[in-house]
């Protein structure tokens, strides 16, 4: 299988080759990094050659734990996440691309700390068809791309700075002064008019009263 797999990264499809990268990696065989690491120096798609220095990471790493399915760490098989996981992997196996996206998605969604899991990298390359830097960020959200359904984290609210970003009150009918005082003025000198009217009224009432 590893033959096969190292033959099939010189071939002239980069798809073919993304997936014998991704299936080498899978594979945790020490002995497929030093082809990887051609790959990363040789290889003219440069999305390409991240994924196999991805892959070789993933593989040293694994190495160097001597375990993979260690109980430990990030709740591996035995644990929801690796089930999880486990479901998914199953799935691409079996060409089940819809179902592995929305397990994937959901996992990403429980636990946000795998998005750099090179494990989880490799597998949302394959399901979203992105470079490594916007698969995984893809697949959180479900809204980028077809077939995720669950909902994502809501985001913590920044009331302070975003409130320049609200609408802003409506302001058009609030009174200003100098209209206030024009107002005022007009209305107190309508009120010593109609006084004065009123008074000389009175005045000239009386005094035709006493020639009479």
């Amino acid at each position: 299988m590893l033959t096969d797999l190292i033959q099939q990264l010189r071939s002239s499809d980069p798809a073919q080759r993304r997936a014998a990268i991704i299936a080498l990696a899978n594979t945790k065989n020490p002995a497929a990094t030093n082809h990887l690491t051609a790959i990363q120096h040789n290889d003219p798609d440069p999305e390409l050659r991240e994924l196999a220095l991805k892959a070789e990471t993933y593989i040293h790493q694994h190495t160097a734990l001597g375990k993979t399915d260690s109980p430990a760490t990030d709740a591996r098989p035995g644990g929801k996440v690796g089930q999880m996981l486990d479901a998914v992997q199953a799935n691409l196996d079996n060409n089940n691309h819809t179902e592995a996206r929305k397990l994937l998605n959901k996992l990403l969604w429980l636990k946000p700390s795998l998005s750099d899991d090179p494990n989880v990298i490799q597998m949302a390359v394959v399901l979203t068809g992105y470079p490594v830097d916007e698969a995984v960020a893809a697949l959180a959200d479900p809204e980028a791309v077809p077939g995720a359904k669950y909902i994502p984290r809501p985001r913590p609210q920044k009331p302070k700075e975003e409130s320049l970003l609200m609408p802003r009150r409506n302001t058009s009918f609030q009174p200003r002064w100098a209209q206030v005082g024009l107002d005022l003025l007009i209305y107190w000198t309508a009120v010593v008019l109609v006084t004065f009217g009123f008074l000389a009224f009175l005045f000239y009432t009386i005094i035709d009263a006493f020639e009479d």
